[in-house]
């Protein structure tokens, strides 16, 4: 097994430092190579800049992404706790990919279309990306008020109100596709 991008490390970090204890990183490191049954060779293999492994480093954006969010804490050098929102975040299971929103609006549209993953993409699409509410929470002190399940719902019944138009889509991949905007 691979190791795992750093944003793959965020639930089980916080779940190895869910008991009201400080933890060190050595302890987190641990817990976390145990929990997702890495290797050896997973856990030794460097990085390309030679410093240090890629699950140290990785393990570490994990922490330093996860302290930033205000979902752990670090009272002491190099000590780490969990905090209030992160358990919070934690209970809520907010863990949403694409296929997951996918499969959700066809269930709220009661639709029979298929899902399709065609491996398809335009110029500039990103692969991977984590929502990261950070300057939104510092410069306008927004804090979300809903999870997926209810943000959602709460979309469908908008858009349930909406005037439907013409369905462009087909058109709108022929046009990016003769632009060599669509791979």
């Amino acid at each position: 097994m691979a190791v795992p991008k750093f944003f793959e490390f965020f639930e089980i970090f916080l779940n190895a430092i869910n008991d009201d204890r400080l933890h060190t990183a050595k302890e987190v490191r641990e817990i976390i190579a145990g929990k997702m049954n890495l290797t050896q060779a997973d856990i030794a293999e460097m990085s390309p800049s030679g410093g240090h492994t890629k699950f140290e480093q990785r393990v570490s954006w994990a922490k330093t992404y996860l302290n930033k969010a205000g979902l752990i804490e670090t009272p002491q050098k190099g000590k780490y706790r969990i905090t209030e929102a992160g358990r919070k975040a934690l209970q809520s299971g907010e863990k949403i990919d694409v296929l997951t929103v996918a499969k959700t609006l066809k269930e709220k549209y009661n639709s029979s279309v298929n899902i399709v993953i065609s491996g398809n993409y335009r110029l500039g699409d990103i692969k991977d990306n984590i929502a990261d509410l950070t300057k939104i929470k510092d410069i306008l002190n927004y804090e979300p008020k809903v999870f997926f399940k209810e943000g959602i719902s709460r979309f469908v019944d908008w858009v349930e109100t909406q005037e439907v138009g013409e369905d462009n889509y087909n058109k709108s991949i022929e046009e990016m596709k003769a632009k060599g905007l669509y791979k």
